[in-house]
């Protein structure tokens, strides 16, 4: 059975908060891309997929970050460092590199390395944008290594008091991969229960189907459930 090391695009809005420090508020949309000071947070999630197969999975999901300073974030999928923060503009840019996932399938294991460009625009206390692009290497057991750059888009919308909206859509670009391309979906309402705590739940769309001898690489699910909790101290 193929085993989630983190449900990332399920949990991002559980992420980068400081529960004491004022200078980051509850509201999700204000939120920088990296955890302050002397923070850490811990998150864990419930994922219930059904395959392209309609073989049903279910697994747990979990991270684990620190704030080693204001701009430099490290955690069980990579490091994560702050290059540019606006406050008058409300723009962020920061880079990522680490573990961007781990499947354990009957076609072997499959570990993705990589980095990444993430961006966020603060357009108001209730609406904001973000971006991101990155690249990822695939070493994968019993076949050829492969590799992929991923674009993706979202948006985080209060839909009302400590209720926010978040949606993203991720376009991927595969290399080496029988297919050539891949589109993932992504909706998710998190509710900020108090100013450490976060409670969530998601659903994820993916087309992505790739398979050797009538085996799936990847078992991602086409259709994924998940439920989350996040607690920073």
């Amino acid at each position: 059975m193929k085993k989630y090391l983190l449900a990332t695009s399920l949990l991002a809005l559980a992420l980068s908060h400081n529960a004491y420090s004022r200078e980051y508020p509850q509201n999700p949309v204000l939120r920088p891309l990296t955890l302050s000071s002397n923070t850490i947070e811990l998150t864990g999630a419930y994922t219930y997929g059904k395959q392209h197969d309609k073989d049903i999975d279910v697994a747990f999901a979990g991270n684990l970050n620190y704030g080693l300073t204001d701009s430099l974030q490290i955690g069980l999928d990579g490091i994560t460092y702050s290059i540019l923060k606006d406050h008058h503009s409300g723009f962020e840019l920061a880079a990522k590199a680490g573990i961007t996932g781990y499947f354990d399938d009957d076609l072997g294991d499959s570990l993705g390395l990589g980095s990444s460009i993430i961006a966020k625009q603060i357009i108001n206390d209730n609406l904001a944008f973000t971006f991101s692009a990155g690249y990822t290497h695939w070493s994968i057991d019993n076949l050829h290594n492969k590799s992929e750059f991923d674009y993706t888009v979202g948006a985080l919308f209060n839909i009302a008091p400590d209720v926010t909206l978040a949606t993203s859509y991720t376009f991927r670009d595969l290399k080496d991969f029988k297919e050539s391309t891949a589109n993932k979906a992504t909706v998710a309402l998190n509710y900020a229960y108090s100013s450490n705590i976060d409670l969530g739940i998601g659903y994820q769309y993916s087309n992505f189907n790739e398979q050797y001898n009538n085996q799936a690489l990847q078992e991602t699910p086409e259709k994924m459930f998940a439920a989350y909790v996040s607690y920073r101290f």
